[in-house]
């Protein structure tokens, strides 16, 4: 914000792609990190995993 109060146009503009890249970079490693943890919920508990018959539940 010194920049732009400063009417520093070039710094301000670099200042604030710094900020937003580094802004991303949380985003997108937040969104790795959750997009991880789902897919290894979907691999423990895969709900459309067919569970083997017990012998009761066989067709004759």
């Amino acid at each position: 914000m010194k920049h732009l109060i400063a009417r520093d146009a070039d710094a301000a503009v670099a200042e604030m792609e710094a900020n937003m890249k580094r802004l991303q970079r949380i985003y997108l490693s937040r969104y790795e990190d959750a997009t991880q943890d789902a897919a290894k919920k979907a691999v423990v508990s895969n709900p459309l995993k067919r569970k083997p018959r017990q012998a009761s539940e066989k067709k004759s």
